[in-house]
């Protein structure tokens, strides 16, 4: 969301008549820090401050989660980069996924014919 775009506003208007039906929203909220141009992310949760069943306020917590999305981001890169081939399984053994490397190694064109 780019500051003086208008778009959270109109994210707001749209989320409103859900947001007062249920009372709560939880989600990733991108914030950029005016004149730093830092890119910030914050997993929240919001509530509805009732008073007579109306809404009176609303409170937020907010966790900045801004190194983990940072480490998500640096781990997709070298995943897909690496020239070796590597693979990721569940305890039981089960493949998840694989990277572009390990594709070409088995003789493969994409993920998708694996």
């Amino acid at each position: 969301m780019q500051e003086g775009s208008g778009e959270g506003s109109e994210l707001v208007r749209r989320a409103m008549p859900r947001f007062m039906e249920r009372r709560q929203w939880s989600g990733v909220v991108q914030v950029r820090v005016k004149g730093k141009g830092t890119l910030f992310f914050f997993d929240c949760v919001a509530h509805a401050m009732m008073r007579d069943g109306e809404v009176q306020g609303i409170t937020v917590l907010g966790r900045d989660i801004s190194a983990l999305r940072k480490n998500e981001a640096r781990f997709t890169e070298l995943f897909e980069s690496l020239q070796e081939g590597i693979y990721i399984t569940t305890p039981d053994g089960s493949i998840l996924d694989v990277n572009p490397a390990l594709v070409r190694m088995l003789g493969y064109d994409s993920k998708k014919k694996c």
